[in-house]
C-alpha cells in the first residue's frame, strides 16, 4: 500500500484490489512474535527487537524488512 501510494497509484484499480487484500489479511495477522523462516540467535532477536519497522512491529515479525527493500514493490 505505501508503495503504490508513493507512486501515486491511488486510488486505481490496482490500489483498490490491494487494500481489499490488506483488509483481509488484517484478520490473519500473528498472534505471537515470529520470523520469516529464519532462526536468528539470540543477540539478533535483541537487536530486531530494539529497532523493528512498524510494519514488522505491527505483523509481530522479527525483522529488519521495510517496504522500500521489497524488489518487485518499487
Amino acid at each position: 500500500m505505501q508503495i503504490l501510494a508513493r507512486k501515486e497509484e491511488a486510488p486505481s484499480e490496482r490500489y483498490d484490489s490491494l487494500a481489499l487484500l490488506v483488509t483481509n489479511l488484517k484478520e490473519s495477522h500473528l498472534a505471537k512474535e515470529d520470523t520469516l523462516c529464519q532462526s536468528p540467535s539470540v543477540a539478533e532477536k535483541d537487536w530486531l527487537k530494539e529497532t523493528p519497522p512498524k510494519e514488522a512491529e505491527y505483523w509481530h515479525l522479527l525483522t529488519d524488512w521495510r517496504p522500500e527493500h521489497l524488489q518487485y514493490g518499487a
